[in-house]
């Protein structure tokens, strides 16, 4: 089996069929036996789900009423405990790969535990006291969340992110990331803006990680 694979966690009706297509323009673009996986509420099984080499069915636990990005991290974590994969990409439902370049990112993996992005705006205005946290220097920014690699050893560091996010009164999920992973042992390599372009521009970019990818043709 391929060590190396592509997860999406979805629930809904909308952002299931968001991660079929960004499922299929990334199959497009890189042409090669990686397996991809979803993450999803525990359904019958919706037309076109083929798509993915296995789907992982969870009910929404009652704990993430209020707390939308709780079943993703689980997603995540539940991956790392059940599939036999070393090496994981996580994507958003709104992100695409575009360019074959892209799965450079398993290289990182080689010599890192974890890698993703800056988030654009370093630390989130909702973070709340997740933000005040003295633990962090300020000048440990926010990682966006909707492109992360990850080795199955990472599974431990997103246990303490779930458990933050839900623990504390904040909607989104990174300022929780954040802390986690200043938290860890990880090694953490930052990904360059073109693999988690978050424009609506294309921009020559290796992941566009933006609705406005699902509507190109």
């Amino acid at each position: 089996m391929n060590e190396k694979c592509i997860i999406y966690s979805a629930h809904g009706g909308g952002h299931i069929q968001e991660a079929l297509c960004s499922a299929q323009k990334s199959q497009q673009t890189l042409n090669n036996d990686i397996s991809f996986i979803l993450h999803t509420e525990k359904s019958p099984k919706r037309p076109g789900e083929s798509i993915f080499n296995k789907i992982l069915m969870q009910e929404v636990p009652d704990c993430f009423i209020g707390k939308p990005y709780g079943f993703k991290i689980k997603g995540m974590i539940d991956a790392c405990k059940r599939l036999n994969f070393e090496y994981f990409l996580f994507l958003d439902t709104d992100a695409v790969i575009q360019k074959a370049e892209a799965l450079e990112i398993f290289d990182l993996l080689k010599h890192f535990d974890i890698a993703a992005a800056h988030a654009p705006v370093r630390i989130s205005p909702l973070a709340g006291k997740l933000g005040e946290d003295p633990l962090i220097p300020k000048c440990f920014p926010e990682f966006n969340s909707g492109v992360i690699a990850f080795k199955k050893s990472s599974m431990t560091t997103f246990e303490k992110w779930l458990d933050i996010y839900t623990s504390e009164p904040v909607k989104p999920d990174q300022p929780a990331f954040r802390k986690a992973v200043y938290l860890s042992n990880l090694r953490v390599a930052t990904l360059t803006p073109e693999y988690n372009n978050r424009t609506p521009k294309k921009n020559n970019c290796f992941i566009w990680h933006n609705r406005e990818a699902l509507k190109e043709k």
